[in-house]
């Protein structure tokens, strides 16, 4: 296995439309009790009874149209392979016009940068000045005061710039705060162990760069709709930013930081696809994680069991971590639990 592979993912994706959004044969709209500080409505939209995309609509400020719409599809929605074919069957179906990208969000997710250069020790030496950035950055240093001063992360620009960057344990975010079915599903695609964190490199763009954004200065490779449908160039977008914001040299003490090594952090050919096949939202999965918890909680509380009771109870968790595909999500929340058959107790 190769440790130093990465997957990308378009993490988010909004679109400024003009329409007007109904509830359909295939799709479900409602209004929220709720608003936000540019638009007047917010709409949930479902399909099949899971959630599809949130629109905002009717605009407060009177320079843009009264029909003016901002779309945010679901996350789980953006890494399966035919997400953009659901994205322009939706328009149709709701008649809505496309105008352009307000916010897309492309994301890089692998356990080591190339030559196995852990992230830990990378950003240790950044800040040690081993490592400089090529050119002037401005960047934040997150990380936990303790013995080792232990990092999470780093993040360039702001989130006010054009283009945000930032550098995190995902791993560690979704434990602390939402646990994505789709995103473990992508890394199980991907070959990712995981008994050790995955990290993120993630680029976000507002409307105004996505609009100046190319990868070889080719009017061809500018950013749209119809080239984020190709895996290829979602990946060369994201190696080539990776390039230009994340151009580190190697400190060699000379005084022309030009002429100093270049530090390659990702080879293109260490990329795997970790799309996956199907939508995986947390509502339509949690009634299964449940259940498996429980099952959980009482396989390890299973003192009083003979051998035939418990391995029934194991093979019944087999059974159901396989037909609900939850296999990762299993290993994720219980890393240390050993899950399997036994000949005495």
């Amino acid at each position: 296995m190769n440790p130093a592979k990465f997957q990308v993912q378009i993490d988010w994706l909004s679109l400024y439309c003009l329409g007007l959004p109904v509830t359909t044969l295939d799709y479900e709209v409602q209004k929220s009790e709720y608003s936000s500080r540019q638009f007047s409505i917010i709409y949930d939209v479902k399909r099949k009874g899971l959630k599809f995309c949130q629109i905002q609509a009717a605009p407060r400020s009177s320079i843009l149209k009264k029909d003016a719409l901002i779309i945010k599809f679901e996350n789980s929605l953006l890494y399966t392979w035919d997400c953009f074919y659901q994205i322009d069957e939706f328009l149709e179906d709701q008649k809505i016009v496309f105008n352009s990208i307000s916010r897309l969000d492309i994301a890089g997710d692998f356990q080591v940068f190339n030559n196995n250069l852990g992230v830990q020790s990378f950003i240790h030496k950044l800040i040690t000045h081993k490592y400089l950035f090529n050119n002037k950055s401005e960047c934040k240093l997150h990380f936990i005061s303790d013995f080792e001063n232990t990092y999470k992360g780093l993040s360039i620009g702001s989130r006010t710039s054009n283009i945000y960057t930032v550098l995190y344990n995902k791993t560690q975010e979704m434990k602390d705060v939402k646990l994505k079915a789709h995103v473990l599903e992508s890394w199980k695609k991907a070959e990712f162990d995981l008994s050790n964190d995955v990290w993120r490199l993630e680029f976000s763009f507002k409307s105004e760069a996505i609009k100046d954004i190319n990868i070889n200065n080719n009017d061809e490779d500018t950013i749209n709709l119809k080239r984020l449908n190709s895996v290829q160039f979602v990946k060369e977008l994201w190696l080539a930013l990776c390039t230009k914001v994340m151009n580190i040299k190697v400190n060699d003490n000379k005084k022309n930081k030009s002429r100093m090594k270049n530090l390659l952090l990702f080879d293109s050919s260490n990329y795997v696809c970790g799309k996956v096949s199907r939508v995986l939202t947390q509502d339509s999965m949690r009634t299964d994680k449940i259940l498996i918890n429980n099952l959980e909680k009482i396989r390890l509380e299973s003192g009083n069991m003979d051998i035939q009771e418990y391995n029934a109870l194991v093979n019944f968790m087999y059974y159901l971590l396989e037909v609900k595909n939850l296999t990762s999500y299993y290993n994720f929340k219980h890393p240390s639990s050993g899950l399997s058959l036994v000949s005495t107790r």
